[in-house]
């Protein structure tokens, strides 16, 4: 997450839950309604809480701002909080029924969010649905009038048109996407497919492209996951890789860590 961006949450919480309303509540409904199993529900970027009680149980809410989290409790008090990066989520793979964002991605770089939709992908179960709500645009700004600014500190908006939402959705291993206009905002909507998702984002160095992975990769969240697949053995005779096969623990976002009350993987709940 943006760091500018979190630490005027942490600081302005109160007054955005004072001057902000819930106007989603009904996409979240909706979403509760066509979400199945016994999986945790992700309010991803949860701020105050509100959405948590819509969205079923058990109940994960999960925000960079520990003062966020802090009026969590009197919102949704059967939520386990979490305080974590969108880029970073501290979660096993395949325990979410369901991922909720309401524009809590739109503080993400627009280069981070492939990676973090990546990882999105991760913790949810196959057939797990998402709604995902982004502002429509191009580029990133910083308002100039924002009332939650802090000094000469503004929060950071990435805004999305539609096909760039489904491009990046769809490489991230989602399918059944739509995005549909809601109010000053675009939502994008799909489904966890058994898919292997791509591993993209800032910090690359060596990029495979025209993989053809089996269900077995897919499961296993990485290429060439079978035992007798000889491209890992090559790739470290080749002196160009040893060690973990697995994305999730190469990705160098795992290494950013925010020095707040509650570090990120921290539950308050």
């Amino acid at each position: 997450m943006d760091r500018v961006t979190v630490d005027i949450y942490e600081q302005r919480a109160r007054y955005y839950e004072q001057h902000r309303s819930p106007r989603a509540m009904g996409l979240a409904e909706d979403l509760h309604a066509h979400t199945t199993g016994d999986g945790v529900r992700f309010d991803l970027g949860c701020g105050t809480g509100w959405y948590g009680p819509a969205l079923g149980q058990p109940l994960v809410a999960l925000d960079a701002a520990y003062a966020m989290l802090e009026i969590v409790a009197e919102h949704a008090p059967g939520a386990v909080r979490v305080q974590a990066d969108l880029a970073a989520l501290p979660f096993r793979r395949g325990c979410g029924a369901s991922g909720w964002a309401n524009r809590s991605y739109i503080h993400l770089p627009k280069a981070d969010l492939p990676l973090a939709l990546w990882d999105l992908h991760r913790v949810l179960a196959v057939g797990a649905p998402i709604e995902l709500s982004f502002f429509e645009g191009d580029g990133e700004i910083r308002h100039h009038e924002d009332d939650l600014a802090l000094g000469e500190a503004r929060r950071l908006f990435a805004r999305w048109t539609e096909a760039q939402l489904l491009d990046v959705a769809h490489g991230a291993g989602f399918d059944q996407l739509e995005v549909e206009p809601f109010e000053n905002a675009r939502v994008l909507r799909g489904r966890r497919a058994r898919t292997l998702a791509d591993t993209v984002g800032p910090g690359l160095r060596l990029l495979l492209v025209g993989l053809n992975p089996s269900l077995h990769a897919a499961d296993a969240g990485y290429g060439f996951a079978g035992p007798g697949n000889r491209f890992w053995p090559a790739l470290s005779s080749a002196g160009i890789h040893h060690g973990t096969r697995d994305p999730w623990l190469l990705a160098p976002h795992r290494r950013r860590r925010h020095d707040r009350p509650g570090q990120a993987g921290h539950s308050t709940g």
